[in-house]
């Protein structure tokens, strides 16, 4: 208590640097609106060290307000090591405004930044390119980098190397220099994770103005090297927003001690990569089946394709396949070749749909020897009959074909089965049972149909408790 008898604010006692900290918490916003609490705050947020900058609350003839107050803001800042700056500018309306955005990068790099965020989009027309300065690339104090935009900035040909302590980057790009690309990440000396957003949506017509300008589309490098020997974490994502085939991009990683990979392909790109030794997780989300009822690719291309993939992620853990991805491998599943053989994979989750539904076991149980976790998910029958309408033979189709020959790891493995959204089909019904009957290690099974759909109403759920099992421990489930 003070001597009139009033609690005293702690924080009085708090030096600047430290209110600034604690102020770093909030939105830029609301740090700069706590210096009209008193006289002793006027200026405390002068020390924040994370700028967080975002227009897009605000209206588009507002966009001078916003720049005003950003080089305000970075004007009267005190901090001189900024922990993360964040730019989100929507509704950015003139280029001759660029070198005013640049000014705020450049001004920040001098602050040795460690996190930077940036996105700019030209209010009502397409995504424009920033120039960033000439030395960014060789900023020293760069630990995380975010581009959600198109950005253009130089390697110099005598550094090699590029932001020397990055260790992350994230990169959303929509035409996307593949030469430049591979060179700039096979630059990164200790980057360990990266994620690369790929956007389409224009690309051909880009494609095609460099066609007439160079009257040779040989010219053009669509591959992306990612050779990264420090990369931990990898995730690619390429969209495109039309239907657009892409077969001449190809993707090759060498990773080798990668950790964690996340493929998700709406585009049926190529990807090479060289066998990594010691995965922990895989995701893998390929979605040809466009491309394939078009006529645009054949079943020996989407196997060609789904084997580079797999060969390279065999030694994963952990394995998630989505719907599209598994109906890829049972459309281009060819007898006369061997799948790969997954020695060290204890988890593997299924996305799958009728088409897949007699050949998850031989793709999967068969190759898995040391399998531990099963988790298979269903596809919904109200997408499937809104594409095929009444076509589709359900039972038919998923029909229960038991593997030759008992898994390995049904027999000495398999501990935990979770099936979701059954239809409530005899296929279904029938390899639950030989699920039961020859999973020797088995513990749990959990079981859950989908009410939705007409089968599941007749399932004799009492059947199911009273198959026999070959685990004395296993427990059975109705989720």
């Amino acid at each position: 208590m003070s001597n009139g008898g009033e609690q005293e604010d702690f924080t009085s006692k708090l030096q600047d640097d430290i209110m600034g900290h604690i102020l770093s918490y909030l939105t830029t916003k609301e740090a700069v609106q706590t210096s009209v609490l008193s006289r002793r705050w006027r200026h405390l947020w002068t020390y924040i060290h994370n700028l967080n900058f975002n227009d897009f609350p605000l209206l588009e003839d507002r966009n001078n307000l916003f720049m005003d107050f950003v080089d305000r803001v970075l004007d009267l800042c005190k901090s001189y090591n900024i922990q993360k700056f964040t730019l989100g500018f929507h509704g950015f309306q003139r280029q001759t405004d660029l070198p005013r955005i640049i000014t705020w990068i450049r001004h920040v790099l001098s602050r040795n930044v460690k996190e930077l965020d940036l996105f700019i989009r030209l209010g009502h027309e397409d995504r424009i390119p920033v120039n960033l300065p000439y030395n960014f690339s060789s900023c020293r104090s760069l630990v995380e980098l975010k581009f959600r935009s198109d950005f253009i900035f130089s390697i110099p040909s005598t550094t090699p190397e590029c932001f020397p302590n990055l260790k992350v980057f994230h990169l959303d790009a929509r035409h996307p220099d593949c030469s430049f690309l591979s060179s700039l990440f096979s630059r990164c000396p200790v980057l360990e994770e990266l994620f690369f957003y790929g956007d389409f949506e224009h690309n051909n017509n880009n494609n095609n103005n460099n066609n007439n300008n160079n009257n040779n589309n040989n010219n053009v490098n669509h591959t992306i090297t990612i050779s990264l020997p420090t990369l931990k974490r990898l995730k690619i994502d390429l969209f495109a927003e039309e239907f657009v085939y892409m077969p001449d991009y190809k993707f090759i990683i060498q990773t080798p001690n990668l950790e964690h990979i996340t493929i998700q392909d709406g585009l049926l790109a190529h990807f090479v990569i060289d066998e990594i030794p010691f995965l922990h997780e895989a995701e893998v989300s390929i979605d040809c089946l466009p491309y394939f009822i078009h006529g645009q690719v054949s079943y020996e291309e989407i196997h060609h394709r789904m084997m580079e993939i797999l060969k390279g992620i065999r030694n994963a853990e952990a394995m998630t396949f989505s719907h599209s991805t598994t109906a890829a491998l049972t459309l281009s599943y060819n007898f006369e070749y061997d799948l790969p053989t997954f020695p060290f994979l204890k988890r593997l989750e299924l996305g799958i749909n009728p088409l897949c539904w007699r050949m998850w076991p031989h793709l999967f149980l068969t190759n898995s020897p040391t399998l531990e976790c099963l988790v298979l998910e269903r596809e919904s029958m109200d997408i499937l009959i809104e594409e095929f309408g009444g076509e589709l033979d359900f039972e038919a189709i998923s029909r229960w074909i038991p593997p030759q020959f008992v898994p390995y790891c049904l027999l000495h493995h398999l501990k935990e089965i979770t099936m979701r959204y059954l239809w409530g089909l005899q296929g279904e019904v029938n390899a639950i049972r030989y699920l039961l009957e020859n999973g020797h290690f088995l513990e749990n099974m959990s079981i859950h149909f989908d009410d939705q759909t007409a089968f599941a109403e007749h399932v004799d759920r009492d059947m199911i408790l009273n198959f026999p099992r070959a685990s004395d421990n296993c427990i059975i489930g109705f989720i």
